[in-house]
């Protein structure tokens, strides 16, 4: 048969070329899910799942194959309102997505995370969202700047700022644009101050305000940092800060 003729040349049992083996290997993926597939436009969810996990399972040498079985369960279990298990099965295929594929499978993915938030579930979108933007890191995704703006706020949201702090650092290795990065960046100073967390507020308040874009934004934070400083009874330090954001003051006129 086909199938097994093709099973043959990927299996290397047969020397032929490189475009050859690349049909076969299609036409081998073709047959492995056309049963499955079958299933799930005819609308047979529950068969159709089994046979995606199933070529799954038995598939363990197989990336491609493995990747897709785990993709399409993930739908369906997106499909079903089965969030947990639909971001158990996207991550696996994340994980086997190869970077110039990840556009054929981004806008899932985004919807998938949308959805987790939407249901509460915000460790797994943030970090669906967050192993979203590692992966269009280096392509031309135009998703960059809202997949790192809803990985941090979420991050920040439940209390976790050293995982907001380590998307910062993705945005600068992806090229994402100055003003996602300063939404970022201010949006870690609020946390800090509403927090109470003096001695963050105070280094990225020194490390970001290098940047000029932001320093008029700073001052009110600045400020905030000063009356902490007296009332804990740290005079000297609470005047250098007034004397810096006095200064940012009169260069923000």
């Amino acid at each position: 048969s086909l199938y097994f003729w093709a099973q043959k040349i990927k299996n290397k049992e047969f020397r032929v070329g490189p475009i050859l083996i690349k049909k076969s290997n299609l036409i081998l993926l073709s047959l492995k899910f056309s049963k499955v597939e079958s299933d799930n436009v005819k609308g047979n969810k529950r068969e159709a799942l089994a046979g995606y996990l199933k070529i799954y399972k038995n598939s363990k040498n197989d990336s491609e194959v493995r990747k897709n079985s785990a993709f399409n369960a993930a739908v369906i279990f997106y499909e079903g309102k089965d969030l947990r298990r639909s971001y158990y099965w996207v991550k696996k295929a994340l994980n086997l997505i190869p970077r110039k594929e990840v556009f054929k499978f981004e806008k899932t993915i985004i919807s998938i995370a949308d959805e987790l938030f939407n249901r509460r579930y915000f460790k797994e979108s943030s970090d669906l969202y967050f192993s979203s933007l590692k992966k269009v890191c280096f392509t031309k995704s135009k998703n960059k700047s809202l997949l790192l703006k809803n990985s941090v706020l979420i991050y920040l949201s439940n209390g976790s700022h050293k995982k907001a702090l380590e998307s910062l650092k993705w945005g600068d290795r992806c090229k994402i644009d100055s003003d996602t990065k300063n939404f970022v960046r201010l949006e870690l100073v609020k946390y800090f101050n509403e927090n109470s967390k003096l001695s963050d507020l105070e280094k990225y308040l020194d490390l970001f305000s290098a940047n000029k874009k932001i320093r008029p934004f700073l001052i009110f934070y600045y400020d905030k940092l000063k009356n902490y400083l007296f009332r804990s009874g740290r005079f000297e330090k609470s005047n250098r800060v007034k004397n810096k954001m006095l200064s940012y003051y009169k260069q923000s006129k």
